[in-house]
């Protein structure tokens, strides 16, 4: 019950921020907190590698959970892979200009797939903090994944910044691999990470059934 709560004061503050981001960048990588579309799309390459290289099926489902205004579509949509997308939000301001943006509306206000997926893909998603506690969002991000992997067929995959220790610092999330990976097998049976030298400054987490 308190985790919920929490989990919806978290969401509040959330919203609050990445509105008024996004009101002084635009619905640009900065507006939404990335370094840079070349960083952006450098994860979602990396990401791409790994759904394909867990997954046999001949068209994905995707759920793209934290999606922003729906750059990776767009990223699929380039690349001509055979899959079905939707694109999750906790915010509703982001959520309108995806569906003004790709009209076939496939966006939704969620912080977790509302229908059944084969992988939900988390990309920056958790980088930007608005607490200073670690164990307090960490548990957030629990929260939130195993919400997720309820939905997911095949799992997650999920990125975080890495450092040698964990850490908060000017809002943005650190992982270790060690203790995120620790902290993720008490609650998911089978997880692995990969690390990659096209964005060395963070590590992806697979969480498969």
């Amino acid at each position: 019950m308190l985790m919920r709560v929490i989990t919806k004061l978290i969401n509040y503050e959330l919203i609050k921020i990445y509105t008024r981001n996004i009101k002084r960048f635009g619905f640009t990588p900065m507006g939404v907190f990335w370094n840079s579309k070349t960083s952006q799309y450098n994860r979602f390459k990396v990401i791409f590698k790994l759904l394909f290289r867990y997954s046999s099926l001949k068209k994905l489902e995707i759920a793209d959970i934290g999606c922003g205004y729906g750059e990776f579509l767009k990223f699929l949509k380039e690349n001509k892979s055979n899959y079905s997308y939707k694109g999750y939000d906790i915010n509703p301001e982001i959520i309108k200009f995806c569906n003004k943006r790709f009209t076939d509306k496939l966006f939704e206000v969620s912080n977790f797939p509302q229908k059944k997926c084969d992988f939900c893909i988390i990309s920056g998603t958790y980088n930007y903090a608005v607490v200073d506690d670690l164990g307090l969002w960490e548990s957030y991000i629990i929260k939130n994944l195993v919400e997720c992997f309820k939905m997911c067929n095949l799992g997650i995959i999920v990125n975080f910044q890495v450092s040698n220790f964990k850490k908060i610092k000017n809002n943005i999330f650190y992982s270790d691999i060690n203790s995120m990976r620790s902290l993720l097998t008490k609650k998911f049976k089978n997880v692995e990470h990969f690390e990659d030298k096209l964005t060395s400054n963070d590590v992806y987490f697979i969480i498969l059934r």
